[in-house]
């Protein structure tokens, strides 16, 4: 299944360049780089480290600085650490969407996307000091655009990061 998946990949990678060579292809798996390779056959660590798979690597990491099984920061480290050397770049996606409400699934930070402020804004400083930093992507545009959405908790959060986007 591993192989199938990155089979898929690569050929997905070619057909984009084939197409437009300067053209950016991209995969955005889910942030726990274990749980890529044992439960959904994404190889990432092969994507990330051999040639002809990936230009830019988009991890979900949808997790706040106290997540008890996955800290932010040290999720960030360790796919940075994935393509290191490379010519790949880091694009960790954020989650705009977690900003109020509790997270169930963060342990001992299940209450930190209700009580801190500006986090989003801290993780795009974070994600900024690695060497392989390529940008964020913000999840998700509901949440970032949509008035059914965007509560005040948000618009505050989204005014503290945005000039960090600007730059």
């Amino acid at each position: 299944r591993l192989d199938c998946v990155s089979a898929l990949v690569k050929g997905m990678y070619r057909a984009v360049k084939s197409a437009d060579n300067t053209a950016l292809f991209g995969v955005s798996p889910q942030g726990s780089i274990e749980n890529n390779y044992d439960l959904m056959y994404a190889d990432v660590k092969k994507w990330c480290s051999v040639a002809g798979y990936v230009d830019y690597i988009a991890p979900q990491v949808y997790y706040g600085f106290n997540n008890s099984g996955q800290p932010f920061e040290k999720c960030v480290e360790r796919w940075q650490e994935l393509v290191r050397g490379t010519k790949i770049k880091l694009v960790p996606g954020l989650s705009v969407y977690k900003i109020g409400s509790k997270d169930s699934w963060a342990g001992a930070g299940e209450n930190e996307w209700l009580e801190d402020k500006e986090i989003i804004r801290r993780q795009i400083e974070f994600c900024k000091t690695q060497p392989s930093f390529g940008g964020v992507i913000l999840y998700s545009f509901d949440y970032l655009f949509s008035k059914d959405f965007v509560t005040p908790r948000i618009s505050d959060e989204i005014a503290a990061f945005k000039p960090y986007l600007i730059t």
